[in-house]
């Protein structure tokens, strides 16, 4: 059914086979995003039961209890990743996000991405890149309402 998930990669620790309850079109939507990405992504959380989202500190009505939400890495060990990688992952499923939404919403989504885009890229700075990071921020936000 999907090229690179299963469903099982998205059951809730505590109860198996509950990865069924997953939305079919997030997966469907993380199954793109790997083919762009064209590395492996992990699910290091999919559908969550009650007890296991409290167990995790979730909040109440998390979307991961609906089957809405999975939490993603590119990594299967949580070890330090490279930000190349992280950016090319986040690139792959931001762009899997657009579907067909109209042009506004679009342009939205866009300045979101820049933000979400150049935090992961200049996180790496320090102290030192806060200041660069706002100023790259601001000229991204400014080309993209261009």
């Amino acid at each position: 059914m999907f090229n690179y998930f299963e469903y099982e990669h998205f059951d809730s620790p505590d109860v198996q086979g509950s990865g069924q309850m997953m939305d079919l079109k997030i997966i469907q939507m993380l199954d793109k995003a790997r083919a762009m990405y064209g590395k492996p992504i992990y699910i290091t959380s999919g559908y969550r039961t009650e007890a296991h989202n409290e167990k995790v500190g979730g909040v109440s009505g998390s979307s991961h209890l609906k089957g809405l939400a999975a939490d993603v890495s590119d990594n299967a060990f949580g070890t330090k990743i490279d930000s190349r990688n992280r950016f090319l992952m986040l690139q792959a499923l931001f762009a899997i996000g657009f579907g067909d939404s109209d042009e506004e919403e679009k342009d939205e989504k866009m300045v979101s991405i820049a933000n979400s885009m150049s935090d992961t890229l200049l996180r790496g700075l320090g102290f030192g890149g806060v200041l660069c990071r706002c100023r790259v921020r601001r000229l991204l936000l400014l080309l993209l309402r261009l």
